[in-house]
């Protein structure tokens, strides 16, 4: 990977606004990942790569169950990007320090094997794996947002004007959730939006009055538990992860606080709190709620590292 990513160097490629072929952007990827990753970056600066996504399965739920269109915004996550991004050096006690960039501040090596993103880190761009449109596209947006982040937000607000266009054609609300694998919280709002959520680890971010309703999530960590526990017994809601498989039921509480089943849809402020009967955006900050999610994990060895670290919860 011999070329470094700059903000020179995407706003340069965006000047050619040219649009390269999955086959071209293979071949650059063969012999320059980061080349490759600019160029992803610069044509999403020209839309003709797309930033934010309306068709993930999970996201794609809520308009056929609640008639809420949702769009998600997928960056890289964890350290994905970090081989892409260099960080000023820190200096803490007199030693410098190389800080390794990532996008999700709690993450725990339990979530990141579970996550969206699975080929994470240096190790896989050192061995050059092979081409990966998904890990392509997740890079670009990150780069994108990192290096232009001016061109990042006028391409988000008009994909969103987009949105809201398509929304409202097909008489559907409009949610964005921003965060769909990573844990930046920007709190992203807007005219065009009737409702910005998503899910953070970080708990300094759960009292943001920014106009973005968050769920709490739990990891395999004492701390992230013990957190987990105070915010639902504070009236907001948590995302806890239970050792549940597909098509069997949730537990029907958990430290107290009713569970609602969130593998139903991605919008969970629009399900009911069962403790109100009332939408949980409703009663955001007063009435705690859990967020129940079943494991997902790609193998058996998988699933066992879930459950045995303690991120999936024993219903």
């Amino acid at each position: 990977m011999n070329t470094i990513i700059t903000s020179e160097l995407i706003r340069s490629l965006a000047s050619l606004k040219t649009k390269k072929t999955a086959g071209e952007m293979r071949a650059i990827w063969a012999v320059n990942p980061a080349m490759a990753v600019a160029w992803q970056a610069a044509m999403i600066v020209n839309g003709k790569r797309k930033l934010l996504s309306v068709n993930q399965a999970k996201l794609d739920k809520s308009g056929k169950t609640i008639g809420v269109l949702t769009v998600g915004l997928t960056m890289s996550p964890a350290d994905e990007a970090a081989p892409f991004i260099t960080l000023p050096a820190v200096v803490k006690h007199g030693v410098e320090i190389q800080p390794i960039y990532t996008a999700c501040a709690g993450s725990t090596a339990a979530c990141r094997g579970a996550c969206v993103g699975n080929a994470t880190g240096q190790a896989a761009i050192s061995a050059l794996m092979p081409f990966d449109g998904h890990l392509l596209a997740r890079l670009g947006r990150t780069i994108l947002r990192h290096y232009c982040r001016d061109l990042f937000d006028a391409r988000e607000a008009r994909e969103l004007a987009a949105a809201r266009r398509k929304a409202d054609r097909l008489g559907y609300g409009l949610a964005y959730r921003p965060d769909v694998a990573t844990d930046y919280q920007d709190g992203r709002q807007g005219s065009d939006v009737d409702m910005v959520y998503g899910y953070t680890a970080i708990s300094s971010a759960m009292r943001r009055d920014d106009g973005t309703l968050r769920a709490f999530s739990r990891k395999d960590t004492a701390t992230s538990d013990r957190l987990a526990r105070r915010w639902v017994s504070e009236g907001f809601p948590v995302a806890v992860v239970f050792a549940v498989k597909k098509g069997q039921p949730l537990p029907a509480t958990w430290n107290g606080a009713p569970v609602i089943d969130g593998d139903l849809h991605d919008v969970w402020p629009m399900q009911d709190n069962p403790t109100t009967g009332e939408p949980i955006s409703d009663s955001y900050g007063q009435h705690g709620v859990v967020v129940g999610l079943r494991m997902k994990y790609a193998n058996n060895v998988q699933r066992d590292a879930i459950i045995d670290s303690g991120f999936a919860v024993a219903a």
